[in-house]
């Protein structure tokens, strides 16, 4: 008798261990394709919450399975929320997000006058035609010269500077813009032989947070271009491209 009860709870165990689960508050068969299936018309699912550090951290000091699922608590990474190892790092479950609320993008005005001294000028700007950021990021610009960037990624920036000059001569003189980053000089264009205040350029960078983006101008020690005014149009454009990886 007592052979018959332990061989009927070995069978019983090993039953279970191969079981379909449901949990919910109806009582019912599980999804045939489901080994746990959860229901319920007023709760969620709430996975566990963990503070990443890295898209590569472990768990409990070793390498994660695929198809692990937490939710990052640390929202200071750019992964933040629900997020799955798979390709041996974290990678956050793809948001929904109505059109146009992809990235993030300031564009910049002058129109006040700004005088130019010789060698090389920043621009300053004063107006913010339009500009999209998360509500959690600090302004990418306030005042003065200063773009900085909140978040790292690849950045395009393109501006149009008109400079007004002191002579209706058709003497063409160098003059040129520029893109700055940190101080240094990244994109530059410019005329040496055509009679023109017309300027543009454009650039893509990669950028970390807090880099600062400066847009500028170099006149002659002439001084024929002397100042960007309000009659014609000086704008700036940064915009930052989608964060998006291969797998």
């Amino acid at each position: 008798m007592k052979k018959i009860t332990i061989l009927s709870c070995l069978i019983l165990m090993v039953c279970i261990s191969h079981a379909q689960i449901k949990i919910g508050a109806v009582n019912g068969t599980p999804a045939a394709s489901s080994m746990l299936e959860v229901e319920s018309s007023n709760r969620g699912f709430l996975p566990p919450r963990i503070a990443l550090s890295s898209r590569t951290m472990a768990l409990n000091g070793v390498t994660p399975s695929d198809g692990m699922i937490v939710f990052n608590t640390n929202f200071s990474t750019d992964f933040g929320g629900l997020c799955i190892w798979h390709h041996s790092k974290w990678n956050k479950l793809t948001d929904s997000r109505p059109s146009g609320e992809l990235t993030s993008y300031i564009e910049l005005r002058q129109t006040v006058r700004q005088d130019l001294s010789a060698g090389n000028n920043n621009l300053n700007w004063n107006t913010v035609k339009r500009s999209q950021a998360p509500v959690t990021d600090l302004p990418i610009w306030s005042s003065g010269a200063d773009i900085v960037i909140r978040r790292p990624g690849v950045y395009c920036i393109a501006s149009r500077v008109t400079l007004n000059s002191v002579s209706t001569q058709s003497t063409a003189i160098e003059r040129y813009i520029f893109v700055s980053k940190n101080g240094n000089q990244i994109a530059a264009n410019g005329y040496s032989s055509t009679f023109s205040p017309f300027m543009n350029i454009s650039a893509m960078v990669y950028c970390n947070a807090n880099d600062i983006i400066r847009i500028g101008t170099y006149t002659p020690s002439t001084g024929q271009y002397t100042n960007v005014t309000t009659e014609y149009t000086t704008t700036c454009f940064v915009t930052q491209i989608p964060n998006a990886t291969f797998e």
